[in-house]
């Protein structure tokens, strides 16, 4: 497992992690602070550092029963900045590694 130190570190640093995941550095400051990212963020994560769901700090290890991995187990290749879509706040990654972007919606925490 990574650490959310590791992971801001591979999305380019604070700024550039924040810009990516559409998020305010407040955010990441909280990350830092629970030593977790949230949920809502993962599948994100995955496809822009082609790291596996137990990677993530606070995710279950999908090879212990825990929760499904997102992206059927296999890290995705990273995506550059410059293929995904303007305005786009979320992903949907499939097992066979498909990627639909959208536009994420829903309560917030």
């Amino acid at each position: 497992m990574r650490s959310v130190e590791d992971i801001i570190s591979l999305l380019g640093g604070p700024d550039m992690a924040a810009r990516r995941l559409s998020i305010g550095t407040e955010a990441l400051r909280k990350w830092r602070q629970n030593g977790a990212i949230p949920s809502r963020h993962w599948s994100l994560i995955l496809v822009l550092t082609g790291l596996g769901l137990g990677d993530l700090p606070g995710a279950a290890n999908p090879t212990s029963g825990g929760a499904a991995p997102i992206c059927g187990g296999n890290a995705l290749q990273e995506i550059p900045m410059s293929d995904i879509p303007e305005g786009a706040t979320a992903a949907l990654v499939l097992a066979d590694g498909s990627v639909f972007w959208g536009r994420g919606f829903g309560a917030h925490g």
